[in-house]
């Protein structure tokens, strides 16, 4: 508002000002601050808007906070501060300081990266192209600005400390502002747009699949984890782990609550929804059940083979449970004795939650927690 201010004629500085004082007067008389507007303010625009304003403050304080100590140490004689052997155990070397810089900066843009794709699920088509331009363009800001700020500490031990620390504020800028997009005008969140599972999916998604050729087939994914592409349909979410090579290792097909994916299956011609343990075990009696427990889960697995000998694929069918209850994937209740090591509930009553093919032979584990 100064700076508004100060640029103006005259005359309307004048009314600026007399504006400013009938507005400190109003709050005066109601007994209202500056924080009750704002907090006024944050009503009118809906919680997200409001939190993201404050999540953008939080950060652009800390990230001059940074730069303010960082430049104090840079620039501070050694004369000044005697450090005793206790402060010197516990002092990061430069090395470490920008190691951990740079890790900060990497934690921003994977958590930048996701908001951008789980909001693009959100926005009709046409807004997501937008988004992605304004994206694009964004990022070639970002770097400019990286680039700005090491030329402004060229020469300088602390220069690459400097330039993440540049990169993870303007990153963090950027998360709170797209935060706010993902609630509408009515103060409600935008609900995911979300496609039907393709029926095919299993005949073209297998192990050795490039990555180019599974962008092609699905598109963008919803989520990226590391080396991991996850897929959120209506009824299912898909996840695919790619190996050093960038093709296809494992793949999980894992079912939503409620339901049904009708989609291609592997062995026999029941959909995930209604397919059960008992069905499974129908076509090889012989199959052995196989338990994993976890602190919030646990779960049933069985290892089918299908095809002739010497060229067969394994495949995966489980029934996994959250104790919490946490996330969208398919409720499934089961007992288990674990001294026994046995079933203790019907297998017709435990219902399939995931299928999946993996590349170790080993049963793959997969994100449980479906948003």
């Amino acid at each position: 508002m100064k700076r508004k201010v100060e640029g103006k004629p005259e005359a309307e500085k004048v009314e600026q000002y007399s504006r400013l004082a009938d507005l400190q007067k109003k709050l005066d008389e109601n007994n209202m601050s500056i924080a009750d507007l704002n907090r006024l303010r944050g009503h009118v625009l809906g919680e997200e808007a409001t939190n993201a304003i404050i999540v953008a403050t939080q950060y652009t304080d800390v990230a001059t906070q940074l730069v303010a100590d960082v430049k104090s140490i840079e620039h501070q004689p050694a004369n000044e501060s005697e450090l005793t052997s206790e402060d010197w155990d516990k002092a990061l070397t430069q090395a470490d300081m920008n190691a951990l810089s740079a890790e900060k900066a990497y934690e921003a843009d994977r958590e930048l990266t996701a908001l951008v794709l789980d909001l693009m699920q959100r926005l009709s088509p046409g807004e997501a192209v937008w988004l992605q331009k304004a994206q694009d363009q964004w990022q070639t800001f970002r770097q400019i600005e990286a680039e700005r700020e090491a030329k402004a500490w060229e020469g300088g031990s602390i220069r690459h400390l400097m330039i993440n620390a540049k990169f993870e504020a303007i990153t963090r800028e950027r998360i709170a502002a797209l935060q706010g997009e993902i609630t509408g005008p009515d103060g409600s969140e935008l609900e995911p747009r979300r496609e039907k599972t393709p029926r095919n999916l299993l005949q073209h998604v297998e192990q050795g699949v490039p990555k180019a050729r599974v962008s092609e087939l699905l598109g963008t994914p919803t989520y990226i984890h590391g080396n991991t592409w996850l897929y959120r349909y209506k009824e299912t979410q898909v996840e695919l782990t790619f190996d050093e090579n960038e093709s296809i290792a494992d793949v999980v097909v894992a079912l939503c609550h409620g339901e049904i994916y009708a989609g291609y299956n592997l062995i026999v011609d029941i959909p995930l929804g209604k397919l059960t343990l008992a069905d499974i075990l129908e076509i090889d009696p012989q199959t052995t059940i196989e338990h994993r427990w976890s602190m919030r889960t646990q779960e049933l697995f069985v290892h089918v083979r299908i095809g002739p000998p010497g060229v067969w694929d394994d495949y995966f069918f489980g029934a996994l449970s959250v104790f919490s209850g946490a996330g969208s994937l398919q409720d499934v209740l089961f007992e288990w004795d674990r001294e026994a090591e046995k079933l203790i509930t019907d297998p017709k009553d435990i219902l399939i939650n995931w299928m999946g093919t993996s590349s170790t032979h080993e049963a793959p584990s997969f994100g449980w927690f479906i948003k």
